[in-house]
């Protein structure tokens, strides 16, 4: 009894010669602290190759995307021209520029002014539904608008002139004419008016024309 008083502390545990208190479970810890720290640098490490798996994935993604980007221009470009359906666009385009120089000129505005919308319309419209914009895009679409401008100014006369003559609009749509000749119509406002139809809707129509020219300029550098 008296030499295990000695090898144990009041707590329970050895003591080595010296009288210093032995833990018998320290050594035991020793492998598990060491396993512990594999497994931690174990993590490192596989953290470290998941950061290279991240920063391959993301060079991947990019490069995909370029090469997406670069096919689409090249779909763009490569794309035909519709010439009907830009066709379809030019007349379309132009009829929105007619109802809007009609309905400005109904409400005692200058329906010159909306001209721009005319040029801007008819060109846009064609190459929306042609897909792309080209010289004979070009032709069909100025051919639109000096028809339909005619057309807008004879309109907007002819709604004023059925309103005084109390009679339909498409008869007095074709007498327009007849009344410039018989002084009935000042043939020198009608001409001027005429004329600042067409100068707005070359506003609209050269400027977007040109925008278009450069930009197919620029994708065929």
């Amino acid at each position: 009894m008296d030499e295990y008083e000695r090898s144990a502390d009041p707590y329970g545990n050895s003591v080595d010669p010296y009288g210093n208190s032995v833990d018998p479970h320290e050594k035991s810890k020793e492998p598990f602290q060491r396993n512990v720290d594999t497994y931690e640098k174990s993590m490192d490490t596989f953290g470290g190759s998941t950061d290279n798996y991240e920063s391959s994935t993301n060079t991947y993604t990019g490069d995909a995307s370029t090469q997406y980007g670069n096919q689409r221009i090249q779909q763009v470009e490569e794309k035909k021209e519709n010439i009907i359906a830009g066709i379809v666009g030019a007349f379309l385009g132009t009829l929105i520029g007619l109802l809007c120089i009609v309905i400005v000129d109904q409400l005692g505005y200058m329906a010159s002014i909306s001209g721009v919308v005319m040029g801007v319309c008819a060109i846009k419209g064609y190459q929306l539904l042609a897909g792309k914009m080209s010289l004979k895009g070009i032709v069909i679409s100025s051919v639109f608008m000096i028809c339909v401008v005619y057309v807008s100014q004879q309109l907007s006369w002819a709604i004023d002139a059925a309103d005084i003559l109390n009679i339909d609009v498409f008869s007095a749509f074709r007498l327009i004419p007849e009344m410039i000749r018989q002084g009935a119509i000042d043939g020198g406002i009608y001409v001027k008016d005429l004329f600042m139809l067409y100068a707005f809707t070359a506003l609209g129509a050269v400027p977007t024309i040109w925008n278009t020219i450069k930009t197919v300029t620029n994708r065929n550098i």
